[in-house]
């Protein structure tokens, strides 16, 4: 054996001495090339295990790279919140205040709204109506649903919905001259631009013929448009997104002259200036449940986390400290509860919570600092300084080299805008952005951008994201994690909501005498030695060896007590849905049989010759494309929409239309599940695949030294 075949011996065996960076080195640039098998072996293996946790691959040469990631970057919403955007309400024009406090109680609930914002959401939007059903931006459609509007099917008019038994109709919008609008025509679009952040549309009142132009968009961006800003403009937004709404600013005038309209309809210049404030709405979207718990196991293993989103900077913080991106306090105390495992009983979470605490209390915590978050701003003189989050106060003066230290005691976040500033006014920022946590209205480009800063100091960073608008970023990651659009509110806390669904799910008056441990029962479980009541348990199809944090005779006897409630509940629901479907299937048959014979008489009525065979076939036909159409919804999203069922705050006739986007198209990794879990996964087998490759190298190479001895 050669001398440097020896040396290469000697490093690999003593791997547990060098990073993963050199060992990836000696793989590809000093171990023979028949060896790379090993490694082919290992990512095999890697994307195995990845499919059986609902991830999907295309670039296998990906998964050693997410074994030694730096850095890990996610968009907001659609990743680290829900897709399901809901309209809290308005903030009228003249409810814009130097000293809005941004609070819930100072929204105009959206069915009440009926004034200039309500035209705005109703003639600015870009939805359109495909085999009848709406088709657009999410957030269009709720604003518009809300306000108990709806587009209609004959036209694709904008008009108030009609009452219902549970809802009522929708209100005519009341503009001033005593102008009630009830149909509602876009005359001309100009559509969303992601780099000018707003949308604006020339409408008609299609009675009264009066011709408006409306626009929306970030407040910045329609701030700049209006002829007259209010007093407080800029406050009541900045109050509305540090309580974590997404705000879109309002706007409209009117176009009086034909010259006007036609300059409006062919020019978004002449659309958009001198406009009139008509408020702002504000939107919310649930955060996922495991985005804290997964974002603090990525900082565990060593990664920073950031934000990269195209909302506000105040919003984005506000979701940053919720899911433990800023101001991490209680990451120890999340990790320390991952361990538990999950339970839909909320008396039994509370009782492995309680005993997890109780064995965790005595062990000594380190007390942390809060780290206040530095907004980077910049001045009317041209400067640069960091700015407080929490007073606005004047922190310190921008520098590049600074940033390392001030990263000790601050977080920082920034905008996009700003972010470009900071690049001219110094040259040293390009090398310290993986110390921002929070990049928030930032364009495409703008999020390719911090990657390839990322990549020139040597960092290797994973991207997640949901949207067309991460998919330049998603694409120059070294890892980059698309989620799928659709799901909804799933794998969200639904707070009241969800808590009055649970308990009427859990009512358990209709459940059998058997279902229920009686007294007698339960004194007799307490006389007996704790491995009795674990075989009990084990009986039911539960391990009782997973509750590692359970020791008392007592807790095993509660944890027996519900889980034979819940194999009672399971068995029962069971039947029910058995029994549902058995007549439904015989309503369907029936039903079918129905409508044969009553084509049978039709073509007989038509003097069609063999009426029956000709029933027959237009049967089978009809049948063969109903077959044909399920069979085309079992792709990957149909997968998706089906594994959601497993989640908890799912009710069965929820099941969401989860649709394939550019995201799953441009990224390597793609995600069937609504949650941001699947970033662990791959990292963990990235890792795996590293150890694997290098133990099989190690073996490797000492079996080719003891053979060429012997």
């Amino acid at each position: 054996m050669t001398f440097e075949r020896l040396q290469l011996w000697k490093m690999t065996v003593n791997l547990t001495q060098y990073t993963f960076h050199f060992s990836i080195m000696i793989i590809t640039s000093v171990i023979p090339p028949e060896l790379n098998m090993q490694m082919a072996l290992a990512v095999n293996n890697s994307l195995m295990t990845l499919m059986k946790m609902q991830v999907f691959c295309t670039e296998p040469y990906r998964v050693p790279i997410a074994g030694k990631l730096d850095a890990c970057l996610f968009d907001k919403t659609g990743t680290l919140t829900t897709d399901e955007l809901a309209a809290v309400g308005v903030c009228k024009s003249n409810a814009i205040s130097k000293n809005a406090k941004g609070s819930k109680e100072s929204l105009t609930p959206m069915t009440q709204v009926d004034d200039e914002a309500a035209l705005v959401l109703a003639g600015c939007h870009s939805l359109v109506l495909i085999d009848g059903q709406v088709t657009g931006d999410p957030l269009e459609s709720a604003a518009v649903k809300s306000m108990r509007w709806r587009i209609n099917e004959s036209n694709g008019h904008a008009t108030p919905a009609p009452a219902t038994e549970k809802k009522e109709g929708g209100k005519p919008i009341a503009m001033p001259g005593n102008i009630n609008i009830r149909q509602v025509e876009i005359l001309a679009r100009h559509h969303f631009s992601s780099k000018l952040q707003r949308m604006s549309c020339v409408v008609r009142d299609f009675h009264n013929r009066t011709v408006y132009a409306v626009a929306k968009g970030s407040p910045e961006a329609i701030g700049n448009l209006l002829e007259n800003v209010p007093d407080g403009f800029h406050e009541t937004a900045k109050a509305l997104a540090k309580n974590g709404y997404r705000v879109i600013a309002l706007s409209y005038k009117v176009l009086r002259t034909s010259d006007q309209i036609e300059a409006a309809k062919d020019g978004r210049v002449a659309c958009e200036e001198n406009m009139k404030c008509a408020g702002f709405i504000a939107f919310t979207c649930r955060v996922r449940k495991d985005t804290q718990m997964v974002l603090a196991r990525l900082t565990a293993g060593g990664m920073s986390v950031a934000m990269i989103t195209g909302d506000a900077l105040l919003t984005a913080a506000h979701v940053a400290k919720e899911v433990g991106i800023c101001d991490k306090e209680n990451a120890e105390e999340i990790l320390d509860m991952q361990g538990i495992p999950f339970e839909r009983d909320e008396e039994l979470r509370k009782l492995l919570e309680d005993r997890r605490k109780e064995k965790l209390k005595n062990l000594p915590k380190v007390k942390k600092e809060r780290k206040p978050i530095l907004i980077l701003e910049t001045s009317k003189a041209g400067g640069m300084f960091w700015q407080s989050y929490d007073d606005d106060s004047h922190v310190a003066n921008y520098e590049a080299a600074k940033v390392p230290d001030l990263s000790l005691r601050f977080d920082f976040a920034t905008t996009g805008k700003n972010l470009q500033s900071a690049f001219d006014f110094d040259k040293g920022t390009k090398e310290i952005l993986g110390y921002f946590k929070i990049f928030a209205r930032m364009t495409p480009d703008a999020k390719e951008t911090v990657i390839e800063c990322l990549h020139s100091v040597g960092s290797l960073c994973l991207m997640c994201g949901d949207g067309a608008n991460d998919v330049g970023a998603l694409k120059r990651a070294d890892v980059g994690v698309a989620l799928l659009s659709g799901f909804g509110d799933v794998n969200v806390d639904k707070g009241e909501d969800g808590k009055k669904k649970k308990d009427k799910q859990d009512d358990d008056s209709d459940l059998p005498r058997a279902a229920f441990v009686t007294d007698d029962q339960l004194q007799a479980m307490r006389m007996v030695p704790v491995y009795l009541i674990k075989s009990k348990i084990r009986q039911l199809g539960i391990n009782p060896d997973i509750y590692k944090d359970i020791t008392e005779k007592e807790d095993f006897i509660t944890i027996f007590r519900i889980k034979l409630k819940e194999k009672a509940r399971f068995e029962m629901e069971k039947r029910k849905a058995m029994t549902k479907q058995k007549s439904e299937k015989g309503n369907l048959i029936q039903e079918k049989q129905m409508k044969m014979a009553k084509r049978v008489e039709e073509l007989q009525a038509q003097g069609v010759q063999y009426p029956q065979w000709q029933a027959m076939k237009e049967f089978m036909a009809e049948e063969k494309a109903e077959a044909k159409k399920k069979n085309a919804n079992r792709g990957v999203a149909g997968q998706a929409a089906s594994l959601t069922a497993q989640f908890e705050d799912l009710e069965l006739d929820e099941i969401p239309m989860v649709k394939l986007g550019d995201a799953s198209i441009a990224a390597p990794f793609t995600s069937k599940m609504p949650s941001i879990r699947s970033c662990v996964d791959i990292v963990r087998q990235g890792r795996c695949t590293l150890v694997t490759s290098m133990q099989m190298v190690s073996w490797s190479v000492l079996l080719r030294f003891l053979l060429s001895k012997s």
